[in-house]
């Protein structure tokens, strides 16, 4: 009888542990997915800097809803010509970085 226990709680134990790993890798996967983001955020930023010297460059707080990146459009004079909103997405080719609007 005490030896059944004994085993009925060992297998409790390793029931518990279990959902305890998959637990922790879905978090694991999640801080991924979210930091994979933030990289491509930076990546854009840097991409437009570079390619657009005149306009204006602004990050969005993180949180917000809609554009994680805001191009303030600018002509040779420093006049304001519009904003496109821009929020990076994945592609699976390496080295790859698109944007859609």
């Amino acid at each position: 009888m005490e030896y059944q226990l004994k085993i009925r709680e060992r297998d409790e134990q390793l029931r518990q542990m279990n959902e305890k790993i998959e637990e922790l890798k879905k978090k694991s996967e999640q801080g991924s997915q979210q930091l994979q983001g933030e990289v491509q955020e930076l990546e854009l930023e840097d991409f437009l800097k570079v390619n657009f010297p005149l306009d204006e460059i602004l990050p969005v707080k993180k949180g917000e809803k809609g554009a994680d990146i805001v191009q303030v459009v600018k002509n040779e004079f420093g006049n304001e010509c519009g904003k496109i909103c821009q929020k990076p997405f994945y592609s699976p080719v390496p080295g790859s970085l698109h944007s859609s609007p």
